[in-house]
């Protein structure tokens, strides 16, 4: 199915997102399931940890976002921070 490889491709099972809706409302911290047919419509599905399952209608999709720590960057200011005190001494 087209839509499954698309959404594979921006989104992955087990990560957590927060996501917009052209409604207005936004959710946090919600982890990706996968995409499920209700109604004979594919909806996203997601898990919050307070509120359950929670089913988002594709064309009323308007935003995603990842949310992680990038490390990368945070093992640069440690470096950057030893570097510079290893310099004063």
């Amino acid at each position: 199915m087209l839509i499954d490889k698309f959404t594979q491709e921006i989104m992955a099972p087990g990560l957590e997102y927060s996501v917009g809706e052209s409604t207005g409302r936004t959710f946090s911290n919600l982890i990706f399931m996968g995409i499920d047919l209700k109604l004979n419509k594919p909806m996203f599905v997601f898990e919050s940890k307070d509120k359950g399952l929670v089913l988002i209608n594709l064309s009323y999709l308007t935003f995603v976002e990842e949310n992680r720590v990038d490390t990368e960057i945070k093992d640069v200011q440690d470096e950057k921070s030893l570097v510079s005190s290893e310099a004063l001494s």
